[in-house]
């Protein structure tokens, strides 16, 4: 037992030198990252400040001082890490820093001297919000705002079904023109061929058909073409205004040119062999239709279902919170709501 306790105090003894002195050279390097850390804080790298403090801390060993206790704080503030922040303000008004601890910088300008301000005015300004957010953040859980989040979402959640036979027609009714060439042979010894069509209207009625995977054909009585529509949902979390965005959206629509359909007749006839092939008539239908008859005609209304829930500000103050945004990205995945 005396064998391992002077080995302790050996121990100490070896190492104290390490923590608790430096050399000139450490306080140089500490000055060094602290005036780095100010450049670093007044371009809003607040991390990077962080980085260059904790380099300073390392390099002052064990010892600090007003100037880098104040830039951590207000670092921290930041940073939204409230609880941090707090800590911290508690030690620089309550405890302050023992003499034996205190390390000033060298051959630098501190940030007090340089903007002109003080410390504990500025940290007296912030004080009362700073230990308002830290009551908050110390007695809210993340899994609470993340339930109360997900519980109105889903309240203002939507069948996708329900949402496509809300805003689409069940049946349609459309005209469009009627193919039907007619053979206007006016000199058969000439052989001079001309083309026409009919300008009277075909009546065609499209009945609605919802798949098991969201995806709407308006099929037509005499199944000579259909239109078909692919509804989709988009979900958002804006992490910047903190707010979740739901929308359900017409992604595709088109014409199916090989659900056309057409009746043979005989008076196809073209200029050159004097008669029109079947797919080029088919393409004329196609294009046609195509061109007369949009999406409007299908759909009541071009808003699906869609809505935002704003955050409350506790809970961007809660999310705000290291690793919190991540969590409830998770929670929501699982609820097939992101």
């Amino acid at each position: 037992m005396r064998l391992k306790l002077i080995t302790f105090l050996i121990f100490i003894f070896i190492n104290s030198p390490n923590l608790y002195t430096q050399t000139s050279l450490d306080i140089v390097r500490a000055s060094n990252h602290y005036t780095k850390a100010i450049s670093a804080y007044k371009s809003s790298s607040y991390k990077t400040a962080l980085i260059h403090l904790k380099n300073a801390e390392t390099n002052l060993k064990g010892k600090t001082n007003k100037d880098l206790e104040y830039l951590k704080i207000m670092t921290f503030y930041k940073l939204k890490n409230y609880k941090k922040a707090y800590g911290l303000i508690q030690v620089y008004f309550e405890k302050g820093y023992p003499k034996n601890r205190i390390q000033y910088f060298k051959n630098i300008e501190s940030y007090r001297k340089k903007y002109n301000i003080s410390y504990d005015k500025m940290l007296t300004n912030i004080f009362i919000e700073l230990e308002d957010k830290y009551g908050i953040v110390t007695n809210t859980s993340i899994e609470e705002v993340i339930s109360a989040i997900i519980k109105r979402i889903s309240a203002k959640k939507k069948n996708l079904s329900d949402i496509i036979k809300y805003n689409t027609y069940e049946e349609v009714k459309i005209s469009s023109r009627k193919y039907t060439p007619v053979d206007t042979y006016n000199n058969k010894r000439r052989s001079t061929w001309t083309k026409k069509y009919g300008t009277h209207k075909n009546t065609y009625w499209f009945n609605r058909r919802i798949s098991t995977d969201n995806k709407i054909k308006f099929i037509c009585n005499n199944n000579s073409w259909y239109k078909k529509f692919v509804f989709s949902k988009k979900t958002y979390l804006n992490t910047r205004y903190y707010e979740y965005d739901y929308i359900i959206k017409n992604s595709s629509t088109y014409i199916s040119y090989n659900q056309i359909k057409l009746k043979r007749t005989k008076n196809w006839y073209n200029n050159s062999s004097g008669r029109s092939s079947y797919n080029e008539m088919k393409k004329m239908v196609y294009d046609d239709l195509k061109s007369k008859y949009n999406n409007k005609k299908f759909l009541k209304n071009s808003d699906y279902g869609k809505f935002k829930i704003s955050f409350t500000e506790t809970e961007k103050l809660i999310l705000q919170q290291q690793g919190n945004m991540e969590k409830l990205k998770v929670a929501l995945r699982k609820k097939l709501l992101l």
